[in-house]
């Protein structure tokens, strides 16, 4: 979808960095044309336009252009995506509060316990030992192995 939305920008708006622009009022009938004025949507706009796309789509609750940020941000943190850019695609400006968003998934905590519980990558007895007891210490991260099940 965002491939088709970039692909029908026009060529100024590509160079002025302008992601959020205004659609023409007749979209033209060649596929070559762009669908798109080089001028950016207006802030009142922007500011309101998940809400009423949630509010058409039916979607329950309350839905903000945040709440695409948030959810962005929390996705690329699951993903493994570098912080920084993860930074740079939300706009945070510092990496503080960009760590806001970083919340660990099931799929993460099973593969640390996997690793910790198994010591297949052959890590010294030692190390093995301490990472475990650390995972004990913080006793928040919920762990699925045997050896290190936290409740």
């Amino acid at each position: 979808m965002s491939i088709l939305y970039i692909s029908k920008l026009p060529p100024k708006a590509k160079e002025d960095n302008l992601f959020y622009v205004k659609p023409l009022t007749k979209v033209p009938t060649d596929n070559d044309s762009p669908w798109y004025c080089p001028v950016p949507i207006g802030k009142n706009i922007l500011a309101n336009m998940v809400k009423k796309m949630c509010s058409e789509a039916k979607i329950q609750g309350s839905k903000t252009n945040h709440s695409l940020r948030a959810t962005a941000a929390t996705q690329m943190f699951q993903q493994g995506v570098p912080e920084k850019l993860i930074q740079e695609r939300t706009g945070h400006r510092s990496l503080e509060g960009l760590r806001s968003y970083e919340r660990l998934c099931e799929s993460q905590h099973r593969a640390v316990s996997n690793l910790l519980s198994s010591n297949e990558h052959k890590l010294p007895v030692r190390l093995w030992l301490y990472l475990c007891l650390q995972m004990m210490a913080h006793s928040t991260v919920i762990c699925y192995s045997p050896i290190v099940l936290l409740l």
